[in-house]
């Protein structure tokens, strides 16, 4: 979807997008949107990452103990 978005306002593409009206602020938006939860779904692969992590220390705890 990135680079769909980000060749969307490149010239012979955005002018056939234009006839459907859609303007280069509107593509830009669009495109900061795809970027944000981009960023948004890399931030949770990382939380649930260390999650993970976490969940496989307290496990290998809670082993020790009983």
């Amino acid at each position: 979807m990135k680079i769909a978005t980000a060749n969307a306002q490149h010239p012979p593409v955005s002018d056939y997008l234009a006839t459907a009206g859609y303007t280069p602020e509107n593509l830009q938006a669009l495109h900061e949107e795809v970027l944000n939860v981009e960023n948004l779904d890399l931030n949770q692969q990382k939380e649930y990452s260390e999650q993970y992590v976490e969940t496989g220390k307290s496990n290998a705890k809670r082993a020790l103990v009983c």
